[in-house]
């Protein structure tokens, strides 16, 4: 019995200890569980306003926010929020509009705001266009971008179908918005 009992103990502080392992390593991102209230409230507004959980482990010392826009044939940096991590969850939230970009994160410190004054996108003169936003848990990796929105406008009567997400470089397009995620194990300066 004794023998049976200290397998037992063995085999249940392996389970824990494995447990605890993965939870402090794992890093992901994913969208906000937001109560029906919020969303109801949030759906009256005419824009595109996205919620995501940020979690990440004791290796990630920073991040950066980037704002792609494709102009001129080609996808440009139009801009960046970047800054070391003091907390290890957190919450991002994005609001896009016509003209504009916001950004807030949220942690256990309190907020921050973002924007951009305008956008320059030729949404307006595309015949076709196709958003996609994060829309479930992802896992994140140390240096590694990781798309979380792109919306892509083209003059052409027809969009081609594609998760643009994966690498929205390859979008067929003539205007677009991007915005990526990216964790480091660097700190900034």
């Amino acid at each position: 019995m004794k023998k049976y009992s200290m397998i037992f103990l063995l085999l249940l502080t392996l389970t824990l200890t494995s447990c605890t392992t993965t939870q402090k390593n794992s890093m992901s991102l994913k969208p906000s569980q937001l109560s029906k209230e919020t969303n109801e409230i949030l759906d009256l507004f005419d824009d595109n306003i996205y919620f995501y959980d940020l979690s990440v482990n004791d290796k990630v010392k920073s991040i950066t926010i980037q704002l792609w826009i494709y102009q001129e044939n080609q996808w440009v940096e139009s801009g960046n929020i970047s800054g070391d991590l003091n907390c290890k969850e957190g919450r991002i939230a994005i609001r896009i509009t016509e003209n504009s970009f916001e950004l807030i994160t949220i942690d256990k410190d309190g907020h921050s705001k973002y924007s951009t004054p305008s956008l320059d996108t030729d949404f307006k003169d595309s015949i076709s266009t196709q958003a996609t936003a994060l829309s479930n848990e992802i896992p994140l990796e140390l240096n590694k971008e990781t798309t979380i929105f792109v919306k892509t406008g083209t003059d052409k009567n027809t969009i081609e179908s594609t998760n643009n997400m994966d690498d929205f470089r390859d979008s067929d397009c003539n205007t677009g918005i991007a915005i990526t995620v990216t964790v480091s194990d660097k700190i900034l300066e």
